[in-house]
């Protein structure tokens, strides 16, 4: 008897596997459909379509993670009152409007492209698709509930039955005579929609909700979100402003070529981020036993890190002649995702050591150094695109990337000094 309860899993476990499981179903189920999304459209409008197609997904999912804003990290953080759900909702809708009437006034700004750059096509592509930002919102806020009640099946759910809709979305318009700007944007506005529904419906099942907020509670959770929002936008501009370089100064064919590859490297960025999502809790729950338990598995992290960048990579690197069977003037994408892969080791490593930073409680050290980052990668992009064009692009990615590694590991390096002196106090 005593052998069966040894060997007999607990509640908790078989909970967090099952989690674990929806998380991974859900990611294969979302990342598998814009992937075949992507490709259908790629082939479908060749690299001058699917470049106006990128210029919209890429003005518009800009907003996306801004209106995240480390909101929910500090939710969740929080002692789950009756009130912080209301307010949490509150304070991202009203966000996420605020920044859909932004994106609107600042496409009045850009300039009118004719052949190249924000074409009316684009721009009408672009209204229709903002208003995703808010939908986009509410998925990101009902992830928060999910998490918190450990009910990844029911996000799994949300992004299966969204992943559906964006499928027949696909088919459907694929078949309708638009500008190829209006079928990407009627798609990924139909998923994203569809999305968000069966989320609130989901959460229902999960929490009384009300539309009370707190007023308190929004400024709390604002300002102590604000550097987690800093550091996210910083980020955010210093990954995505080649992109509007490159639809302001270059052929919207190598718009299409260049969007076609970072396509596919953002989908093998999502990596480290699911890596990291598992390993945060178990940082800090180290990290309150012992300097030297933390320091451990951070160090375990690295090697996982490496190696499963370096797989990646290769495979990437290996995969990338493939490219040209959707097209044949995708040929430059090959060049370009090549480039790319060279950076992915910095990045698994950078996100390592951001969410260490964060354990340490470094938030507004990562903020300052995302905006310096941020400026010099606008700098070198505005300087080098426009004559050197997507090339220059990805290598700047690259040399990016490593300053921003070099400079966190110096802010971690010196917390783990502080950590050190203070544990042998």
């Amino acid at each position: 008897m005593s052998m069966m309860l040894r060997f007999k899993k607990s509640p908790v476990s078989i909970q967090v596997s099952k989690n674990v499981l929806y998380q991974v179903i859900g990611k294969i189920v979302g990342v598998g459909t814009t992937f075949f999304i992507t490709l259908s459209l790629a082939r479908l409008f060749g690299a001058l379509g699917y470049g106006d197609i990128v210029k919209v997904v890429t003005y518009v999912s800009a907003f996306f993670i801004i209106a995240d804003f480390g909101f929910n990290a500090v939710y969740l953080s929080d002692e789950q009152q009756p009130h912080t759900l209301p307010s949490l909702f509150f304070l991202r809708t009203a966000w996420s409007f605020v920044l859909l009437g932004i994106a609107y006034i600042f496409l009045r700004v850009v300039p009118i492209g004719v052949d190249d750059g924000y074409t009316i096509a684009v721009r009408l592509g672009i209204v229709l698709y903002a208003p995703s930002i808010v939908f986009q919102s509410i998925i990101t806020t009902t992830n928060a509930v999910f998490q918190k009640h450990l009910h990844y099946d029911y996000s799994m759910y949300a992004v299966v039955g969204g992943s559906l809709v964006g499928l027949i979305a696909l088919y459907f318009f694929s078949t309708v005579p638009h500008a190829p700007s209006l079928v990407g944007a009627y798609i990924y506005l139909t998923g994203s929609m569809a999305t968000s529904f069966i989320a609130l419906w989901q959460v229902r099942k999960l929490e009384k909700f009300t539309l009370q907020p707190n007023a308190f509670y929004i400024k709390k959770l604002f300002i102590r979100s604000f550097p987690i929002g800093l550091t996210l936008v910083a980020n955010l501009i210093y990954s995505h402003a080649d992109s509007v370089i490159l639809t302001l100064t270059r052929s919207t064919t190598e718009v299409g070529t260049y969007g076609f590859a970072y396509r596919f490297f953002e989908t093998l960025l999502v990596i480290p981020t699911f890596i990291m999502n598992a390993s945060y809790p178990v940082l800090l729950s180290s990290q309150k036993q012992s300097v030297q338990l933390l320091f451990r598995r951070y160090k375990k992290l690295i090697v996982i890190m490496l190696i499963s960048s370096t797989g990646v990579g290769l495979c990437a690197w290996l995969a990338g002649p493939l490219l040209v069977l959707v097209r044949p003037d995708f040929l430059p994408s090959v060049i370009y995702i090549r480039i790319l892969v060279l950076s992915l080791p910095l990045f698994f490593l950078s996100s390592l050591v951001m969410w260490m930073l964060f354990v340490f409680n470094k938030r507004w050290e990562l903020s300052i150094i995302y905006i310096v980052a941020m400026m010099g990668n606008i700098g070198a992009n505005m300087y080098y695109v426009p004559t050197h064009g997507a090339i220059a692009s990805a290598w700047i990615t690259i040399i990016s990337e490593a300053l921003v590694l070099v400079a966190t590991y110096s802010v971690l390096w010196a917390a783990w000094g502080v950590n050190k002196k203070l544990h042998i106090q």
